[in-house]
């Protein structure tokens, strides 16, 4: 456990390991020879007893050194060596202990002899031969073994308090802002990005030699040096074990240097290193070195030059890394023939204590951080340790003070499950403790009355100890032992979890389970014991709602597949054989912070019995959740599945689905017992309440001692969080290697005349996964360029296709595996290929892109965003690699080319035609148009696709793609007003799948209203509920009666509806990659018998110069009976009475008909459409003064959410903005700064987040500190800060006013804005974030250099007291979001006349550095913008004024900045 304290690890008498030497001591002794001196001249270095008895002696002269022991009647010679005594200064050491003797002159070992005894208070003296001057006594310095220890787990301090003393570089302690809530809370961040860095552990010393120094380190640069230093004297004299790594390889040395002169002891090129924490250690015995990279040894070297020196930290030309759980002990030789004892440092430990953290008493935490959580009551008066141990267990029981034992207490080892007479039974009554093995006494023994600690031991030869209050109590050899089994103990009284019950007394609070062969990960420490190969792990928030909770967590890596975060796939180094017991506490990160806060489905997964590379190389339990089933696979073969779990209708309650996914960890247990496979999970209530394991598989094994390893896995948007596991197993062969990293990407040369001469490999880094490569990235127009040219060769069991984004969505090309046409990509025809004559295995494939365009009618440009060769990443197999895509699957590439080819040319099937009433279209049936029908909300909307794969009628549907989760799903339907009188009635056909939360928005006479469709609940005012539709993904017709359900609201008063769209408004669940499908939408016309229905043509040139019509009651008819009828015009004369529906086919004046349509009507007697004549603002008599908006020229970004004049909107037009939590972001055409276009805010709960991101991507504060842009707030009483993770850390900048008291946004507070004004009109908010974190949160440290900033966003709050506060449907509008720094030297701006201002004729400006200038009346310019160049660091402002055409003046506006050097 790490706990916030101030943590001196000194040089004491502390114990010592076994073979460690005591009564150790180091002699020094310096002196300077002569040049001219007796060669036999001999000096005499002496330890003496407190009696001043000789004990030691030291000889020497020019040519020989002797040591005797003298502390016997008979002198004994410990060594003697060859000396060459040069003339000059000179050192000479002598370490003496009990377990050897050394001697060093000047740094250079000369040998080792048998050990001595020094005990008592020795003397030191010297006596110097002729020749010889010592112009210092000699020294005499008692040495403990070394225990120095530094887990980082503090506050840094002043320098002079630092534990670490910085010799060059920067080293700084890292410290979560919310150490009680987070996991590895604490490290040391080092930077050298220009040169070397040293930092030396303050409490390490000169004498410290034969040593093993372990370190964990991050190295978080691609290209870096890290290393440990050892035996350090000063700057130019130190031993370095160094790792070296770039983009390709990584190389291990272990270096001496001495006078600043570096000598390689030993060297080794190492495979390519992860970014990702590794164990790094040196055994440094006698002149033998040992080094280890992640417990594997990697180097070994030995050298006859002194060791001793203190200890320290190393980095060269590396922008960051990090360090933690440094450790320095004593060593012996015998170390250096044995495997590596915790190769993995504090990683791994026995067991974990979470006391001080509050992960120990949350009731959603308690579960896997409180002991008392891993025992089990039987029923019967016993409980139960919830994993079987192996080999060693013992159980030590410490109550807080001294007391008796119950009548009843007993504690049973090694017992089979659940059959306490199966094990060692150590039975208590009073005094006296019997031990039984199968029900039979085997020992008894008396014990004290009162306990004040208690330890029951099993060892695997079968020792079996009870120690009681520090003394063996009873001792009895088994024969026979017992090598595995359960624990279980009734020592007393014992409580629960809840906050009420942790207070009470319980005596599994003080009992501690240990074993051998039982590791416990708690991710308090480093995760040197993990290794990533897929994804982004890390600590980091669980959930973004209240981002101060830290774990251990993974998200895969975005794709070109619809796939915002691929697979995410964690190992376990630790190679383990047999049964084992594992155990695991995981849980998904928030996919959104939305309330349905997870994307379908949630998998968390298992890989065991593997070899560490591969997903199918052993079993893989996906536990499916409550989503979908839980599935068993052996390799690529489904052993088992099972649906128990699964609960269809839970995401849909929001209470219960918070409490069972959002607030709970997922707990399982999976097991290799006596030949079979058992996994097992928890269950949960409807209020979060834990209730037990329950079974899932129970299955034969495949094989029982395979030395194996386990990974954590998942995919998708919501990754995975590891808070604990825990690992007993019969026997483990220690450290496996990381998973390999292939090169993705390697230049080949034929090796035959059957390839091609140069060609590039791809390979798939990680097993399945997106396995993708972008092969083009440049966007291309294809009317320039629409062919596709490529000549590949895929390899075995590969299934890929080829992936072109376009329009923000993706089209798909299946070049190997099945044709399949699925919901999140646009499922083209399959392409050309033909084998290549000379090539066996080698095709030429081609593409022609203008086939898009069947799905893309219309004159905008086409335009490929970017070409990329990926796996669908649809099916399991795909995902996980079980048999398809598999790691290091290949795929060969000689060219790939685009080129010009013309469109083909075809004439369309029938002419393309559309439909009038009362002046407004009002048909839609997706045949060769979009209609008005737009994407809304940006990239939070449904994606729109004319979908010719699934049609209700006709040839082509609408198809609505909800890329991620989180969001609206929908679309503007139109925003074009029309009179309700005149549309009473709206009908279509749906086609819905589960998953999909839908409801039809109304926005009329300035309000909003729901219609239910498939929303499970709303934001606005619900006027109806389309019954009985059912969402089974096939096609229904749904009738809306609109007037019916919304004239009431508004008594007889006219109803403009202003727009409809289909969204969801609430928790915004619809799951990601899910599509629904929309066909013959229409509103229904009110006609009269005279009015008139108008057909036209698509196409000007050939017009429709008459028609054929049928009226009935039915949907669809044909109409090929009917009468022709000439013109264009249609009305209800002549036509049956009673009919609801018309079908009216064109004829056009080239001899075409027209495709038939549908059209529901409503009959009446007259009909008024006419909408009311909006009375124009008065037009200002003079202009008002400008809004100016300044555009920075060293920007990171500029947000103004402008669409070029008929162009289409596109997700890259709202820049990052994008929803966070209830609520939405449109474009608003109507509201601007500057330009046409603004963001716009929709508060969705007036007591929710109201919460956008402004901008989620990464940035470099330090590089880019200032964020400006310009608001305008619709209506007063917003609460809102803008919110922001910094290195991970909630950040607060409040923007509309303060933070009431106890508001939980205080901690992350760095600084304020000047308050927004909510006042309806247009102003700025910028703010210098690097400033106010240099003055808050780094004041007293410095801003280290890795600065991250990230997910900037609006959050709601209340300024007079806790919670949340904003007016319900509240709008905030948003424009030139900005990022940048103020060194930019060429300033630009633009401005816009606010109000209704009159024709301007010009402006007049003036760029200075005075602030109370004003323009001249002159024009000096007409557009609305200027720019400047290579302007001088400073203030400056520009001053600007507008002339109407009229000639009246307005005033001035004036513009600060800041240009920096």
């Amino acid at each position: 456990m790490r706990s916030i304290f101030l943590f001196i690890a000194t040089v004491g008498l502390l114990a010592a390991s076994a073979g460690v030497a005591q009564n150790a001591y180091v002699a020094t002794c310096s002196f300077t020879a002569a040049k001219r001196r007796p060669a036999q001249a001999t000096s005499v270095l002496t330890i003496t007893d407190r009696s001043q008895t000789p004990q030691v002696t030291m000889s020497f002269n020019g040519r020989e050194l002797s040591l005797v022991d003298q502390s016997t009647d008979s002198p004994r010679q410990l060594l003697t060596a060859a000396i060459q005594l040069t003339p000059g200064e000179h050192q000479l050491r002598l370490w003496l202990s009990t377990s050897q003797t050394e001697v060093d002159l000047d740094g250079i070992r000369l040998g080792l002899g048998p050990g001595l005894d020094v005990s008592g208070r020795p003397g030191i003296a010297f006596q110097p031969g002729s020749g010889i001057t010592a112009p210092e006594k000699p020294r005499l310095q008692k040495i403990a073994p070394i225990a120095f220890h530094d887990d980082f787990a503090r506050v840094e301090a002043t320098d002079e308090d630092s534990q670490w003393e910085t010799i060059q570089g920067a080293f700084m302690v890292n410290m979560s802002r919310n150490p009680d809530n987070s996991q590895s809370a604490f490290q040391l961040w080092a930077a050298a990005p220009d040169g070397e860095a040293f930092a030396l552990a303050r409490h390490s010393h000169w004498f410290w030699q034969n040593l093993r120094y372990g370190v964990s380190v991050l190295p978080d640069d691609e290209t870096a040096e890290w290393g440990i230093t050892f035996g350090w004297l000063d700057q130019d004299n130190y031993h370095l074990f160094a790792v070296t790594q770039n983009r390709k390889s990584a190389q291990a040395r272990l270096i001496l240097v001495r006078n600043g002169n570096p000598k390689t002891l030993a060297e080794t090129v190492l495979e390519k290193q992860r970014q990702a924490w590794i164990r790094a250690d040196v055994i440094a015995v006698n002149g033998r070195f040992q080094a280890y990279l992640g417990g594997r040894q990697v180097l070994t070297a030995k050298d006859d030059a002194s060791i001793a020196g203190r200890v320290g930290l190393y980095l060269n030309h590396t922008r960051q890394a990090f360090f933690d759980d440094v450790s320095v002990v004593s060593a012996d030789p015998a170390e250096l023939d044995q495997p590596l004892r915790e190769p993995f440092g504090p990683c791994e430990q026995p067991w974990s204590d979470f006391s001080g953290k509050r992960f120990l008493t949350d009731p959603h935490m308690s579960q896997w951080a409180h002991p008392r959580s891993f025992w089990s009551d039987d029923g019967q008066g016993l409980y139960w340790f919830r994993s079987r141990l192996f080999h060693h267990l013992a159980m030590t029981w410490k109550p807080e003070k001294s007391r008796p034992l119950p009548a009843t207490a007993k504690i049973i080892l090694f017992a089979s499950e659940k059959q306490p007479e199966t094990g060692y039974c150590f039975a208590f009554a009073k005094t006296a403790v019997t031990l039984l093995k199968d029900n039979r006494q085997v020992a008894n023994a008396t014990i004290p009355e009162q306990i004040s600690e208690l330890t029951a031991a099993a060892n695997g030869d079968g020792a079996i100890v009870l120690t009681v209050n520090g003394q063996a109590c009873l001792t009895w050899q088994d024969e026979q032992p017992l090598r595995k089994g359960w624990l279980a103990a009734d020592l007393g009284r014992t409580s629960g979890l809840s906050s009420s019950q942790l207070e009470k007394p319980d005596w599994r609070d003080h009992a501690l389970v240990t074993s051998t062969n039982r590791l416990d990960y708690s991710f308090e420490h480093a995760p040197t014991a993990w290794m990533p190969q897929a994804g982004n792990w890390q600590g980091t928030h669980r959930w973004a709602c209240v981002p101060k909770w830290s774990f251990f967590a993974g998200r895969g890596p975005a794709g070109p597949a619809e796939t915002l975060h691929g697979n995410a796939i964690l190992w376990n180094l630790r190679k383990i054989q047999g049964d084992f017991d594992l155990e695991l506490f995981m849980a998904p990160l928030e996919g959104t912070p939305q309330r349905a806060h997870f994307s379908f489905p949630i998998p968390l997964n298992v890989a065991f019995g593997a070899d560490g590379k591969n997903l199918d190389s052993g079993y893989n339990l996906v536990f499916g959740t409550y989503d979908v089933p839980s599935q068993l696979f052996s390799g690529h073969e489904l052993l088992a599945e099972n649906s128990d779990r699964i609960l269809p209708k839970l995401r849909l309650k929001e209470a219960a689905w918070y409490h069972r996914m959002t607030q709970t960890w997922q707990h399982l247990r999976i097991q290799r017992r006596d030949g079979r496979i058992l996994a097992h999970a928890a269950t949960h209530g409807d209020d979060a309440e834990y209730q037990g394991l329950q079974p899932l598989f129970d299955v034969p094994a495949k094989n029982s001692d395979q030395a194996d390893q386990f990974a954590v896995w998942t995919w998708g948007d919501n990754g995975l969080a590891i808070a604990r596991a825990t690992l007993s197993f019969q026997d483990s062969t220690g450290p496996a290697a990381p998973p390999p990293l292939p090169t993705p990407r390697t230049a080949r040369t034929a090796a035959s005349n059957q390839e091609p001469r140069h060609y590039v490999r791809y390979q798939n880094p990680i097993p399945g996964g997106q396995f993708a490569t972008i092969m083009h990235h440049l966007p291309f127009n294809i009317n320039d360029t629409a062919l596709l040219t490529m000549l590949w060769r895929p390899g075995s069991n590969t299934r890929l296709s080829l992936l072109a984004t376009v329009r923000d969505q993706c089209a798909e090309w299946v070049l190997t595996g099945p044709q399949k046409t699925r919901d999140y990509t646009i499922a083209m025809p399959a392409p050309t290929s033909q084998p290549h004559p000379d090539f066996p295995g080698w095709h030429t494939v081609t593409i022609n892109f203008h086939q898009l365009k069947t799905f893309f009618p219309g004159p905008e440009p086409l335009v490929i965003e970017q070409i990329a060769i990926g796996s669908p990443y649809d099916s399991l197999d795909e995902i996980a690699g079980l048999g398809v895509n598999p790691l290091g699957a290949w795929m060969d590439v000689a060219f790939l080319k685009l080129s010009p080819t013309p469109p083909p040319s075809f004439l369309p099937a029938a002419p393309d035609w559309h439909l009038t009433v009362h002046g407004c279209p009002f048909h839609d049936d997706f045949e060769e148009s979009y209609g008005e029908w737009h994407r809304l909300g940006g990239p939070d909307g449904a994606a729109l696709l004319l979908d010719r794969t699934t049609p209700a009628s006709g040839h082509a549907s609408l198809r609505l793609l909800n890329q991620r989760v989180g969001g609206p799903a929908g679309a503007w339907i139109t925003r074009t007003p029309f009179r309700l009188d005149a549309f009473p009635t709206l009908t279509f056909q749906a086609r819905i799948p589960a998953g999909i939360e839908i409801n039809l928005i109304v926005i009329a006479n300035q309000q909003t209203f729901e219609i239910g469709l498939t929303g499970m609940d709303r934001t606005w005012p619900k006027i109806g509920q389309a019954d009985g539709f059912k969402q089974d993904n096939t096609w229904q017709r749904v009738v809306i009666p609109l007037a019916a359900w919304l004239q009431p609201r508004f008594s007889d008063k006219p109803v403009i509806i202003e727009a409809l769209a289909l969204a969801d408004s609430r928790r915004m669940s619809s799951y990601q990659r899910r599509a629904y499908w929309i066909d013959d939408f229409q509103l229904a016309p009110a006609m009269a018998p005279a009015t008139a229905m108008s057909l036209h043509s698509a196409n000007p040139a050939n017009p429709v110069t008459a028609f054929q019509v049928v009226a009935d009651n039915a949907p669809t008819a044909a109409t090929d009976q009917a009468e022709v009828r000439p013109g264009t015009t249609l009305t209800l004369q002549g036509l049956p009475a009673e009919a609801e529906w018309l079908h009216i086919t064109p004829h056009f004046q080239n001899g075409l008909q027209g495709r038939t349509r549908h059209v529901r009507i409503q009959k009446v007697d007259a009909v008024d459409a006419t909408l009311p004549t909006a009375t124009p603002p008065a037009v200002d008599p003079a202009p008002q003064a400008p809004y100016i908006s300044y555009i920075p020229s060293d920007r990171l970004c500029r947000n103004t959410f402008e669409v070029a004049p008929g162009a289409l909107e596109t997700n890259a037009d709202f820049g990052h903005f994008s929803i966070r939590r209830e609520a939405w972001v449109l474009r608003n055409e109507r509201h601007s700064a500057t330009g046409a276009s603004s963001a716009e805010l929709v508060n969705l709960d007036d007591n929710g987040f109201c919460s956008i991101y402004l901008r989620k991507p990464a940035w470099d504060p330090q590089r880019w500190p200032c964020v400006a842009f310009d608001y305008m707030f619709a209506q007063p009483g917003c609460n809102l800060n803008l919110t922001l993770l910094v290195n991970g850390a909630l950040t607060v900048v409040e923007w509309t006013g303060p933070n009431g008291p106890h508001n939980h946004f205080s901690p992350g507070i760095v600084g304020k804005t000047p308050y927004a004004k909510q006042d309806s009109q247009w102003h700025q908010t910028s703010f210098n974030l690097l400033e106010m974190l240099q003055q808050t949160r780094f004041a007293k440290t410095g801003v280290p250099v890795g600065l991250e900033a990230y997910e900037l966003a609006t959050w709601a709050t209340r300024h007079h007291g806790s919670g949340y506060e904003n007016p319900h449907d509240a709008r905030v509008y948003f424009d030139n979001f900005t990022i940048f720094s103020e060194k930019g030297r060429d300033p630009a701006f633009e401005w816009k006349v606010p109000g209704a201002p009159p024709p301007i004729a010009g402006y007049s400006i003036l760029f200075d550095q005075t602030a109370d200038s004003t323009p001249p009346e002159q024009i000096t310019t007409k557009e609305p913008r200027m720019a400047y160049h290579d302007v001088a660091p400073g203030q400056w402002f520009l001053h600007v004024r507008a002339v109407s055409e009229s000639g009246a003046w307005g005033p001035k506006a004036t513009c600060a900045i800041t240009i920096r050097e």
